[in-house]
C-alpha cells in the first residue's frame, strides 16, 4: 500500500497564476467583458436619458426647488451620456471575444502538439503581495498544458 504525499493545501503562486490565466482566457471567449461594457453603457445611457429629457421626474418632488436645479441635472445628463459612449466603444475596441488570448509563441505544445502556445501576463493579489508572471497556455480549449515563469 502506497502512502500518497502530504500537502498543505495551499496552492503555489504558479498554479494560481495559472488558473487566473485561464480564467482570463475563457471569461474573454465567452464574452463577459463585452457584455458587462454594454450592459453599463446602457445603465448610463438610460441615466442620461431620464435627466436630460425628464428632469421633471426628480425635480417635481423637490418642495423648494432652487433655479439652478434643472440645468444641473441636465449637465450631469450629458456627462452619464458620455459616459455611456466611453464605455460602448470599450465594449467594441477591447472586448474581443474571438479574438486569441495573449501573444502567439513560436513552438509547438508539448502536451498535444499543435501550434498553438499563446502567451499572457497573470496578475495574482495574495495577502502578502502582488504576484505577477508571464504564462505559456496553449490555446487548443481542451488541452491542458500551462506553464509560468516567475519573476526572480
Amino acid at each position: 500500500m502506497t502512502v500518497p504525499p502530504v500537502t498543505t493545501g495551499a496552492p503555489t503562486d504558479e498554479e494560481l497564476l495559472m488558473a487566473e490565466a485561464v480564467r482570463q482566457r475563457r471569461s474573454q471567449r465567452a464574452g463577459r467583458s463585452l457584455a458587462g461594457a454594454l450592459i453599463m453603457g446602457a445603465f448610463f445611457a438610460a441615466i442620461g436619458y431620464l435627466l436630460d429629457f425628464h428632469p421633471g421626474i426628480i425635480v417635481a418632488n423637490v418642495p423648494f426647488q432652487p433655479d439652478f436645479l434643472q440645468p444641473v441635472l441636465m449637465v450631469i445628463g450629458v456627462a452619464t451620456f458620455a459616459l455611456a459612449a466611453l464605455f460602448g466603444t470599450a465594449a467594441f475596441a477591447v472586448a474581443r471575444p474571438h479574438a486569441p488570448w495573449g501573444d502567439s509563441v513560436p513552438g509547438a505544445c508539448p502536451v498535444c502538439g499543435n501550434l498553438s502556445l499563446r502567451e499572457g501576463e497573470a496578475v495574482v493579489t495574495r495577502p502578502d503581495g502582488i504576484v505577477s508572471a508571464a504564462i505559456i497556455l496553449c490555446d487548443i480549449p481542451r488541452c491542458p498544458y500551462s506553464a509560468a515563469s516567475l519573476p526572480s
